[in-house]
């Protein structure tokens, strides 16, 4: 059984069992002594088992002289569940309070979620040429509000995300016309979307605020420089320089150095990822790259630093996305499809990499961590069976290799050939 408040501020009863008897004499009339409702609607399934049970919910309501309405269908409820109340469970609990403490305990490891998105939106990422940063941003935040049924007035906080596009709040602030609200830009390299968001999420769960919007921006490819350009600056290349490529190339040899593993045969398994990358960018119209790349193909390509090609890199593009949040409890407010945030989870590292003698470039403990911590706030503890789908951070095709088996989906023994 479930029980929530209606708009009316009314109790709405659901009930589904096939244990009729006892859920009638026993589960329906405790919760309306509990809930003391002075109207109940009685939501059941289609079939006679429905009816049945609605006759016997519209006799423990007339007992009590309350109003009774039926109507065929599911509607989503919240709150309290009741689950498969019969005599011998009562029996074994001590009753009605016994059994409740018991399903507590059952639910005790879960939190309930705080936050959810109502609303997103996002530009195509590509080289947008005739857009500045703040038509991108403009571009994002409409597709985002629209999504929410919301406009911006009615947000009460905003976070910011860029890398090199603008250095305050202000620029979102300015683009989007707001007047009098909280800007907060934040970076965090590559994390610097997520960052917005989870810095939004936390303001919206704290309490502070009712509803909130993280937009992300980037306008690079106008720059004149080769992709994000973090400290210190790309010189005129007369200098010894580490690029980004460089540093992530290293995971292949070290990996299979480590799990002996043929070069090649590594190679391969990689330029499988790209391959697999790419096939879904040419089914996804915002996607930069929309063509399909072969295996062979990717593996042909001239190496751009170590083993890997351009196609192993990703492609620096201009683009925006935005994505509004409210408190879980409101989100039936504004859609009927939330996307409830069950965990959030950010570590740093301390930089120790290149001095550690213990790092051997075959995992990112940092993004381990933080997955360990983020399936413990969620109740994960078989991510590979339980989660349905996983985004990962592929800036390299190695990165995402790795991170397979860092986030839990592929035990680290394993050879390439078993990891493809």
């Amino acid at each position: 059984s479930i029980i929530r408040k209606s708009a009316n501020d009314s109790p709405l009863l659901f009930t589904t069992t096939p244990n009729y008897d006892t859920i009638m004499n026993t589960g329906v009339t405790w919760m309306l002594d509990q809930f003391k409702p002075k109207k109940v609607g009685y939501i059941y399934q289609e079939g006679p088992l429905g009816v049945l049970m609605g006759e016997g919910v519209k006799k423990a309501l007339s007992a009590k002289g309350m109003i009774y309405a039926a109507e065929a269908g599911y509607k989503a409820c919240e709150t309290a569940v009741l689950l498969n109340i019969t005599a011998d469970h009562l029996d074994r609990h001590g009753g009605m309070d016994g059994y409740i403490a018991a399903k507590r305990r059952i639910f005790s490891h879960q939190r309930p979620p705080r936050v959810a998105i109502i609303g997103m939106g996002c530009t195509p990422f590509r080289e947008h040429w005739d857009k500045g940063t703040d038509d991108l941003m403009i571009d994002a935040a409409k597709e985002t509000f629209a999504s929410a049924g919301l406009d911006k007035e009615q947000i009460d906080a905003f976070w910011f995300g860029t890398a090199q596009s603008a250095m305050s709040g202000v620029p979102m602030a300015a683009a989007l016309k707001l007047e009098n609200k909280p800007v907060s830009r934040v970076e965090n390299f590559c994390a610097t979307g997520s960052e917005a968001l989870r810095q939004a999420c936390y303001a919206v769960a704290s309490g502070a605020y009712d509803t909130a919007m993280a937009l992300g921006v980037e306008k690079v490819k106008d720059s004149g420089f080769q992709g994000l350009n973090a400290f210190p600056i790309p010189n005129d290349g007369t200098n010894r320089t580490l690029t980004a490529a460089a540093m992530f190339s290293l995971v292949l040899p070290a990996y299979a150095e480590k799990y002996g593993v043929d070069k090649d045969e590594l190679r391969r398994t990689v330029a499988r990822i790209a391959s697999k990358n790419h096939h879904n960018g040419a089914r996804n119209p915002r996607a930069m790259y929309r063509r399909e790349m072969d295996v062979d193909a990717i593996c042909k390509m001239a190496a751009v630093a170590g083993q890997l090609s351009v196609m192993d890199c990703a492609g620096v593009a201009d683009g925006s996305a935005a994505a509004i949040v409210c408190r879980a409890e409101d989100t039936h407010k504004y859609t009927d499809k939330p996307l409830y945030v069950k965990a959030l989870s950010f570590v740093a590292g301390n930089g120790s990499g290149l001095i550690d003698s213990t790092y051997d470039y075959t995992t990112f403990r940092e993004c381990e961590a933080a997955g360990v911590d983020a399936y413990q706030q969620a109740g994960i503890t078989d991510p590979l069976n339980q989660l349905a789908m996983a985004e990962v951070h592929d800036c390299f095709t190695p990165t995402e290799m790795v991170l397979m088996e860092d986030l839990g989906f592929s035990k680290r023994d394993r050879k390439s050939t078993r990891l493809n």
